[in-house]
């Protein structure tokens, strides 16, 4: 464990990097399902503002309580502006889309957060040129979400929604830039 503190009794790393894995596997990946079904209950910005606004609600106290720590405004405006860019229009673009994509097609769009992120941090002031290992890295990333998508839904017997579709890139840029900016 990253703090060095004690294992569980009869657990191993390996065991716990295993479980931490399937856990983000099934959670994250089950984000975009959970969506596609949400938004047909709900307004997709009620939807995706709901999600987070909750998560506030009972994170926020629970910090002040256990450390007293109370943000800066600078905090608060750098919050808010990650918040926009990753909540606002990421997560709230993905939430609108998938009224018109299929949860697959969305999870391979929005996997293109790695490739933006690349991009943008490459152009920035200061920023990094991407290395012939990381430009391999993100093709096989995308080759590896193309076949957890599969080749039934790539080849998508309906069309897609090319508005749905340039949501999807959008909040996939923008979450990118939040991403960098926080």
């Amino acid at each position: 464990m990253p703090d060095g503190g004690p294992l569980p009794k009869g657990s191993s790393r390996a065991g716990i990097l295993v479980l931490s894995f399937l856990t983000v596997y099934i959670l994250w990946g089950g984000t975009f399902f959970a969506m596609r079904v949400g938004v047909e209950s709900f307004p997709p910005l009620i939807l995706a503002g709901m999600r987070h606004l909750s998560v506030g609600v009972v994170l926020y106290p629970l910090l002040r309580w256990r450390t007293g720590i109370r943000p800066t405004a600078q905090q608060w405006r750098t919050a808010a502006i990650t918040g926009v860019l990753l909540l606002c229009i990421g997560n709230g673009g993905v939430c609108w889309a998938e009224q018109t994509v299929p949860s697959g097609i969305a999870a391979l769009l929005v996997a293109t957060v790695t490739l933006w992120m690349v991009i943008v941090d490459w152009v920035r002031p200061g920023g990094h040129k991407p290395s012939a290992r990381i430009l391999f890295g993100i093709v096989m990333g995308f080759a590896g979400m193309a076949i957890l998508v599969g080749p039934a839904r790539l080849g998508h017997a309906g069309r897609v929604d090319p508005v749905g579709a340039a949501i999807l890139i959008v909040a996939s840029l923008a979450w990118a830039c939040g991403s960098l900016y926080s």
